[in-house]
């Protein structure tokens, strides 16, 4: 059975975890986790592979990455093949012996300019939620106590100023900005599997179908098993010329358009209403489709019309 596969180009985001086999600590003591973070800085110098978040818990870590030169796999394969075998053999008298991880790491796609800011959180805010500290500067052993100030000597192989510098130019702004937004978080439920599109990235529907025009065409379905559930949909211009050829009016063709949007792509209610020439709420767009649901089934105009668009739609290659 063939791997899946990973996206791999110069310049990737990345959220990669991993886990101790069957939930166990991959980290007990001191050594293990500065053995890690020494091994973080070997895969900066080596391959390039730049840190913007990491955050290391007794079973399990959490990085956020950027890949310049296009070469994760091989950069993950260093990582955790030689911490493995470094914690084998440190692990009492009788040497340890088999896999320390419950399987190779799970690596997503991440659009940065969408979601690096919040998954970036997500990372941070990981120790608070486990309950293993109060407060997300206490965690020793994450990346946040240097993007707060908080910490020594920032690592080698950490980049804080791109993140910071979306909150503010100058430095102690920037710090307490970021350290406020991450405290924002406490009070929300997000994760990355929220967003995630085709099981392996997370990004918007441009976003998901740039990378899967650039890099995902021909590619056998064995690989990319998720992508068999997000064969190609219409896209905006063929929706919007279907609306447009079948329908007068301001009011009715935005109506048409919103409920067209939301049964044919994967966008979600706060992208479809910010694609919408006019402007409305995410909650606005939930009401529309409700009401035009609705109201095809005593109106025969709108029915006509629907038939019309679902014709025109069933036509499209996909």
């Amino acid at each position: 059975m063939a791997r899946p596969l990973r996206i791999e180009y110069p310049g990737a985001f990345y959220h990669v975890m991993n886990r101790g086999l069957e939930r166990r600590e991959i980290f007990r003591d001191k050594k293990d986790y500065e053995g890690f973070l020494h091994l973080c800085l070997a895969i900066h110098k080596r391959f390039k592979v730049i840190f913007h978040a990491y955050s290391l818990m007794p079973n399990h870590y959490h990085l956020m990455l950027e890949t310049p030169e296009g070469n994760l796999a091989r950069a993950m394969r260093h990582l955790d093949g030689v911490y493995t075998q470094g914690f084998n053999r440190r692990k009492g008298k009788k040497r340890r012996v088999g896999p320390l991880f419950q399987g190779r790491y799970k690596a997503i796609l991440i659009d940065k300019e969408a979601y690096s800011l919040q998954l970036c959180r997500y990372i941070h805010l990981n120790p608070v939620k486990a309950k293993i500290v109060s407060r997300p500067e206490d965690h020793t052993y994450s990346s946040f106590q240097f993007y707060a100030g908080r910490g020594g000597k920032r690592p080698e192989f950490l980049e804080t100023d791109w993140l910071l510098g979306q909150f503010h130019r100058r430095g102690l702004e920037a710090r307490k900005s970021f350290y406020q937004f991450t405290l924002n978080g406490l009070k929300d439920s997000w994760s990355p599997e929220e967003g995630l599109r085709g099981g392996m990235m997370l990004g918007g529907v441009d976003f998901f179908e740039k990378i899967r025009s650039q890099y995902l065409e021909g590619k056998d379905d064995k690989e990319i098993p998720h992508l068999k559930k997000s064969r190609r949909t219409p896209g905006m211009k063929e929706i919007h010329a279907c609306v447009e050829s079948c329908c007068e009016g301001a009011g009715m063709k935005k109506r048409l358009l919103v409920w067209a949007l939301k049964r044919y792509t994967p966008l979600k209610l706060r992208e479809i209403a910010e694609r919408i020439q006019s402007p409305i709420s995410y909650s606005a767009v939930s009401q529309i489709c409700r009401r035009v649901e609705r109201e095809r089934q005593g109106n025969k105009k709108l029915q006509r019309l629907i038939d019309h668009v679902e014709s025109k739609m069933s036509k499209v290659k996909t």
